[in-house]
């Protein structure tokens, strides 16, 4: 997956530009983060997902591979499905979901 994910941002004709910083939830909340970089012509996928605490802290992740993914509207859906499916997996019933703030 490694090699696979190396290539796929080598080829990548635009680069994700990293605007803001993350900012912890509420107090007795968690926060889940979520991100990914799609590659068009191969129609293959990358998500991250972070779960931090409000400290900060790193609770969970998860990094989700996926391909014949047709658009990039459909990698907005499918990633921010995953997203609150991995909350729902870890039993996460107070939560802030965030995307591109890994």
């Amino acid at each position: 997956y490694v090699n696979e994910l190396d290539e796929l941002n080598r080829r990548l004709l635009v680069r994700r530009v990293v605007g803001e910083q993350w900012r912890p939830p509420k107090v007795s909340k968690v926060k889940i983060n979520f991100d990914a970089t799609f590659h068009k012509q191969s129609k293959k996928l990358c998500s991250g997902i972070m779960v931090k605490d409000s400290n900060g802290q790193l609770l969970n992740f998860k990094i989700c591979l996926n391909k014949y993914i047709p658009t990039a509207f459909t990698v907005k859906a499918l990633v921010f499905a995953q997203t609150i499916q991995f909350g729902l997996d870890l039993g996460i019933e107070r939560v802030v979901i965030e995307e591109d703030s890994l």
